[in-house]
């Protein structure tokens, strides 16, 4: 989601475990939320040998990913949001995407209570903070290096397997540095984070949509990432409505061009005429199931506030077509078998992933209450 910068907020939350997530360039203002109960860390299965040596990894055969993201809204936390969208549809989701601030760890509550779901994370690491932002050329010139291995070295010792972005959506951010800049200090952290034995994340280079419909985006691209990504919103701006393809077409023709699948990071939509937000969910899927060299799709159940997603509503239920559109969509084909391509913990099996999609559609009640109330 693009929004315009804004340093002011985004208080972090305590010492490095907490974590308060990263509402785009806009730091979310509100107080450091809590997750009930403590989770111990996660239990893994040991996986062998490096993930992008994985033939399963790197071409799946089973199907696109499908996730999503959520902030905090009417005093509900990520983590209940998250359960709340669990429980509207059928299918467990593959991911979730989670954005952090410079100074938060990436290894955080929230960030391990993805991984103890089942699920696979996705994390967002931008320079932005609130203690004051990090400029991409310090980055490349080795002035953060002491944090950024500290934040390597815990993140390989959880072995756990994912998808790692640097600072999303750079393009718009001339206070942080130029493409140049980016593209070093994406390089640099991809070169530190192997170093110190990451090799079980996909990293993953993400730009704003309308910079491949640009033709923008060989100015960005770094030298070393595994997939290419993208962020891509339907506005409906003036009636210019916007089907998943439009959209991503010009990223998808950019991957082919350099030879990687691509992973759409963030997407959403916002009401159209009655109905139409629903059948653009089912036309997602109906494009994801025709384009194999899509490797995910992360859903943002968000509202916009700032910039170009001012008053732009893209959370799944603004209304019951829309819910029962996005559950159509997460039960199409294209979705089907990708989870388990040895990115969920091997010992989650299949009846306990049922197990804890029961207990959450009974959460999704409670939350449906509450919300309604």
């Amino acid at each position: 989601m693009r929004t315009t910068s804004n340093r002011a907020g985004n208080a972090a939350h305590g010492a490095a475990r907490g974590g308060r997530i990263v509402d785009r360039r806009e730091f979310v203002k509100a107080a450091a939320y809590t997750t009930a109960g403590a989770i111990a860390g996660p239990t893994l299965a040991k996986s062998a040998g490096s993930m992008f040596a994985t033939p399963a990894l790197a071409a799946p055969t089973g199907g696109t990913l499908l996730g999503c993201s959520a902030q905090e809204y009417s005093g509900q936390s990520r983590e209940q949001l998250i359960t709340y969208l669990q429980g509207l549809i059928t299918e467990p989701f593959d991911t979730v995407q989670n954005r952090f601030g410079w100074s938060t760890s990436l290894v955080n509550s929230y960030s391990r209570w993805i991984v103890e779901s089942g699920r696979t994370p996705i994390l967002s690491w931008s320079t932005h903070d609130s203690k004051g932002d990090v400029t991409w050329r310090a980055v490349a010139a080795g002035a953060q290096d002491a944090r950024i291995r500290a934040e390597a070295r815990e993140l390989a010792a959880t072995d756990w397997a994912g998808f790692f972005c640097f600072h999303k959506e750079p393009e718009d951010e001339p206070e942080l540095g130029n493409a140049a800049d980016w593209r070093a200090a994406a390089d640099h952290v991809y070169d530190l984070f192997h170093q110190e034995g990451v090799t079980k994340f996909a990293f993953v280079p993400v730009l704003m949509a309308a910079t491949y419909n640009r033709g923008q985006a060989d100015a960005w691209l770094p030298a070393n990432y595994e997939l290419l990504g993208v962020d891509g919103y339907n506005r409906n701006v003036s009636g210019r409505w916007r089907s998943f393809e439009t959209i991503l077409q010009p990223a998808r023709q950019k991957a082919a061009s350099v030879g990687k699948q691509f992973y759409v990071m963030e997407t959403g939509c916002v009401e159209g005429t009655a109905g139409r937000k629903g059948d653009w969910y089912r036309e997602m899927a109906a494009t994801a199931e025709a384009w194999p060299e899509l490797r995910g799709i992360s859903y943002n159940h968000e509202a916009g506030h700032t910039g170009n997603d001012a008053n732009m509503n893209y959370r799944v239920d603004t209304s019951a077509a829309a819910i029962e559109g996005f559950r159509d969509m997460a039960s199409a084909a294209a979705f089907a078998g990708a989870a388990s391509e040895c990115l969920v913990p091997r010992q989650l099996s299949v009846q306990r992933l049922r197990d804890k999609l029961r207990d959450q559609r009974a959460t999704t009640r409670r939350l449906r209450e509450r919300l309604n109330a």
